[in-house]
C-alpha cells in the first residue's frame, strides 16, 4: 500500500495466477527494481545483437539460424546413414567362408 500512486513510479507486472474461483492474483516489481529489470533486459538484448554481428533484426537472424540449424542436422542424419550404409556393405564384402 502506498499513500499515492506517484509513489509507486513504473511497475511491472511479473506474474499472474487464479488462487481460487473468480480470484486472481497479480504479482509485480515496482521502483528500482522495475529500472534494473529494464536495464537488464536492455543489456542482454545489446549482448545479443553484439554477438550477432550487430543484425539490424536480430529475430530475423536467429530465426534464420534455428532454420540453419535444422536443415545441417538432417543433412548430418543423411550422413551418418549412407555411412552406415557403406560399413554394412564393406564388412559384407570381407566375408570369408572357413570349413
Amino acid at each position: 500500500h502506498v499513500q499515492n500512486t506517484s509513489d509507486i513510479w513504473h511497475f511491472k507486472i511479473t506474474s499472474e495466477s487464479a488462487i481460487a474461483a473468480g480470484v486472481r492474483r497479480i504479482e509485480d516489481i515496482t521502483s528500482d527494481a522495475t529500472k534494473d529489470l529494464y536495464f537488464e533486459n536492455n543489456r542482454a538484448f545489446f549482448e545479443i545483437k553484439d554477438y550477432l554481428k550487430n543484425s539490424k533484426n536480430p529475430l530475423k537472424t536467429i530465426i534464420d539460424l534455428q532454420d540453419e540449424n535444422t536443415i545441417l542436422k538432417k543433412q548430418i542424419e543423411n550422413l551418418l546413414k549412407d555411412k552406415a550404409k557403406n560399413l554394412k556393405g564393406d564388412l559384407i564384402l570381407e566375408v570369408e567362408a572357413i570349413n
